[in-house]
């Protein structure tokens, strides 16, 4: 595996930088170690995600709202209106009798959003706004956005002039799970490729043995009046030297 690093020392000098085709060179000889480094550190990654996994629930459902039409109630941005009903939806003297029994009304209340359509940017006298909320668990998560939303439909048009009534639809349920394996793999499988170069470089850097004749002469001022041979590479060249005769 180092063969070729030796001859491509051969025929560089050596200084107290790295020489980029060096460099290159490490890499190539020591790919199959850093591939399997890699491989560990993303197994290792892929483990702590597994073990730290925890499913998000997400309860989402769409409003149609309608403002008054007339001459005394111009129309308004979807975004504004989307404010306004936030404000009310999220506000808990006003939202509590309507929840009812249900648990954590003041988390189920902060985790509440509503926005307004990407598409709608118009400023009309209906709406279509996007209502979702977060939690933990899937059941509990949904009957929270119908409460609220059912609720809507008599809270709106009650604590807000600029709403006439209110349509909504059914509440759907998604999940995500975090941290995600594949993010976590990867993240480790780069960490050990950067672990794995650093050491191949101070290990590099840190080797002061010379490779070559030539550059000690060169560095050293002194000629070179012999070289002991690798006796066991000379023996491996004969055997196939011989094999191929």
């Amino acid at each position: 595996m180092d063969e070729m690093v030796k001859n491509e020392k051969t025929n560089l000098q050596r200084s107290t930088g790295l020489d980029i085709r060096i460099f290159k060179t490490l890499l190539f000889c020591n790919l199959i170690p850093i591939l399997i480094v890699m491989l560990v550190f993303g197994c290792i990654g892929f483990g702590i995600s597994r073990y730290r996994r925890t499913t998000t629930y997400t309860a989402s459902a769409s409003i149609i709202v309608n403002s008054p039409n007339g001459i005394d109630q111009p129309g308004i941005s979807a975004d504004s209106q989307a404010d306004m009903v936030e404000a009310i939806l999220t506000n808990g003297h006003i939202m509590n009798p309507a929840l009812g029994k249900l648990n954590n009304k003041k988390e189920v209340l902060q985790n509440l959003q509503v926005r307004g359509s990407r598409d709608d940017q118009s400023s009309g006298y209906s709406h279509v706004l996007h209502l979702s909320i977060k939690g933990d668990r899937s059941k509990i998560t949904k009957n929270a956005l119908l409460k609220i939303e059912k609720s809507a439909i008599h809270v709106l048009p009650a604590n807000l002039n600029a709403v006439d009534s209110v349509q909504i639809s059914p509440v759907r349920v998604s999940s995500t799970t975090a941290p995600s394996g594949m993010k976590y793999s990867a993240a480790f499988a780069i960490l050990g490729l950067l672990l794995s170069i650093l050491y191949i470089l101070i290990r590099e850097i840190s080797n002061t043995t010379y490779y070559s004749d030539q550059v000690l002469s060169h560095e050293t001022g002194i000629p070179v009046l012999g070289v002991i041979p690798n006796v066991h590479l000379v023996e491996t060249v004969e055997k196939q030297k011989g094999t191929t005769k």
